[in-house]
């Protein structure tokens, strides 16, 4: 649909959200959401007010005469982000009652995120005077590995049973439990301020991720935010606490137990850990995200950082006082790097080699043996893994190069 300096736009219905530099403009049919700078906004304020894109432009250059204002191509990235509900009078795009039902589905969505149990639940657990005590735990944790060595990660762990196929079924369910139990404290934190949420599934790095969908947080206050943020960390920290509460007391009464409880304890440090990867969208990401009011902190850094790499490439708008403050996350973001380069040396590597240095003498073993085959399915899963790894990886290489290439 051609747009013209004499056009008139209708957009479909927006929420703005003044926020500590900028505007967070929020479309609630779709639930996106959208940093924008004072001039877009009144940009906005001006096309709802009815004004054509030529008057509009004409008004923000006298008010904004150091800024570079191009009504045209704003009202394109409008298109492209499917905000506007008419072009002179001709509809774009879905129709406003189909906008219209999508928003009474988010509405009623977040009606029963509010009323259920799981809102009822999250108030419970994240009431403000209760959230001292899961700072409470994670330093009483850190005091029990300092005083206990016996409660200390070791790289044995993982290896419960003989078996390095047992071992390996057992590390992914209790992988698997631990994320979910991680993304229930996120799900009950955003609950707590009566907002709706939905869990994926994907990955990152070498781990199998669940997500939630948090993207109804970006209504709140900033100081109302990182309850959400950290919600997965609280359960964290009381999920560990238990754990070693229990391996404290009663540990070597139940060996089998004490062991596989061990096990867990190192997935989640694992999970911990992964926290601090700032190169990726973690949930300590999102506290700094927040805490500083960047809201693309990650992929203005990563540009600045290419851009001091002499890397060619489109890079992120950084807006006027943010690069101080990008510049420094830059080092963060390389520090994310060196960790994960530290976690995989240190802290798997040694799982891996020591579990390959068991399974490799079972090759010796009759064919017919269970540990012969138990090897055979343990060095086979680590070959697929491997494979898959390298898959994603360079597609992921592949994907940005295209990227770059088509920005060029």
């Amino acid at each position: 649909m051609k747009v013209t300096p004499a056009s008139r736009l209708t957009l479909r219905p927006l929420v703005i959200h003044e926020k500590r530099k900028h505007y967070i403009v929020e479309e609630p049919a779709s639930g996106e959401f959208y940093e924008m700078p004072q001039v877009c906004i009144d940009a906005i304020e001006r096309i709802r007010a009815g004004e054509t894109l030529e008057e509009a432009e004409g008004e923000l250059k006298q008010a904004y005469p150091d800024e570079e204002v191009d009504m045209l191509a704003f009202a394109d990235q409008l298109l492209e982000l499917e905000l506007v509900a008419e072009v002179d009078g001709a509809s774009v795009g879905a129709t406003v009652p189909a906008a219209e039902s999508r928003r009474a589905d988010s509405s009623r969505r977040e009606e029963g995120a509010a009323g259920g149990g799981a809102g009822a639940l999250g108030r419970l657990l994240f009431h403000r005077r209760l959230l001292p005590v899961y700072a409470l735990l994670a330093a009483a944790n850190v005091l029990l590995f300092v005083l206990v060595p016996a409660l200390r990660p070791h790289y044995r762990d993982p290896a419960v049973f003989p078996s390095m196929t047992a071992n390996t079924l057992l590390w992914l369910a209790l992988t698997l439990g631990i994320l979910l139990f991680h993304e229930w404290g996120h799900l009950l934190a955003v609950r707590a301020e009566g907002l709706s949420s939905r869990l994926g599934i994907g990955h990152r790095l070498f781990l199998v991720v669940f997500e939630m969908d948090m993207t109804g947080v970006w209504r709140l206050p900033a100081r109302r935010r990182y309850v959400p943020f950290l919600g997965g960390l609280c359960f964290d920290m009381l999920l560990l606490f238990a754990i070693q509460t229990v391996r404290l007391f009663w540990g070597e009464a139940f060996p089998l137990a004490d062991n596989i409880l061990g096990a867990a304890v190192y997935a989640i440090l694992l999970t911990v850990f992964y926290q601090a990867l700032f190169y990726m969208k973690t949930d300590l990401y999102y506290v700094i995200e927040n805490a500083t009011g960047v809201y693309n902190l990650m992929e203005t850094s990563r540009s600045w950082l290419a851009r001091r790499l002499r890397r060619a490439g489109a890079g992120e708008v950084i807006f006027e006082g943010e690069e101080r403050i990008v510049r420094r996350y830059a080092w963060f973001y390389l520090a994310g790097v060196a960790l994960s380069l530290l976690i995989g040396l240190f802290y798997l590597l040694p799982v891996l080699v020591y579990m390959v240095a068991v399974s490799v003498p079972k090759l010796a073993e009759p064919p017919g043996s269970l540990g012969f085959w138990d090897a055979v399915v343990f060095l086979a899963e680590l070959v697929l893994m491997g494979a898959l790894l390298l898959y994603s990886w360079t597609r992921g290489r592949a994907e940005a190069r295209h990227g770059r290439d088509r920005a060029a």
